[in-house]
C-alpha cells in the first residue's frame, strides 16, 4: 500500500475513531449525571458536550491517525504512539488544572488508554489492506 494511502486512510479511521471515543468519554457522563448550577441541570447540556467530544475526538483522532499512518502500522508501536499522544493531553490537562475537579482528572487519566485504543484500531484497520506479497510469507513452500 503507497504511503499516502496509508496516511489518508490512518486519518480517516482515526478520525471517525476518536469522535466516538470523544463522544463517549464527555458525552455519556453529562447525559447521566444529576447536577444542577446556575446555568441549569447538566443533563440538559449533554448534546453541546457530546458534540464538543465529537470535535475534540476528531481532532485528537486525526493526529493519531496521521501520525500512525506515517509511521507504522506495527500494532505495538502504534498504541505505544497513541498513549504517548492520551499521555500529553494528560499533561495539558492537569497544566491547566484538571487535578481541581475528580471527574476532570479520570477522563484526563482516562485519555491515555483511549489513545492506545484508537491507536490499535489504526494500526489493525491499516494492516487488514496490507500487501500480502509486501513481507512476503512465513511459512515457506516446499517440494
Amino acid at each position: 500500500m503507497s504511503r499516502l494511502l496509508k496516511i489518508g486512510l490512518g486519518s480517516i479511521v482515526g478520525t471517525i475513531c476518536g469522535s466516538l471515543v470523544g463522544m463517549a468519554m464527555l458525552g455519556i457522563p453529562a447525559y447521566f449525571a444529576g447536577e444542577c448550577g446556575i446555568r441549569g441541570c447538566t443533563k440538559e447540556w449533554s448534546l453541546i458536550v457530546l458534540y464538543s467530544g465529537v470535535i475534540f475526538g476528531c481532532v485528537v483522532g486525526l493526529v493519531i491517525g496521521l501520525t500512525v499512518g506515517a509511521v507504522s502500522s506495527n500494532k505495538t508501536i502504534s498504541a505505544i504512539v497513541g498513549a504517548a499522544i492520551g499521555s500529553i493531553i494528560t499533561i495539558v490537562l492537569f497544566l491547566l488544572g484538571a487535578a481541581a475537579e475528580v471527574f476532570v482528572s479520570v477522563l484526563a487519566i482516562l485519555s491515555i488508554p483511549a489513545g492506545a485504543f484508537i491507536g490499535l484500531v489504526v494500526s489493525t484497520s491499516l494492516g487488514v489492506l496490507r500487501d500480502p506479497n509486501q513481507h512476503g510469507s512465513r511459512v515457506r513452500n516446499s517440494i
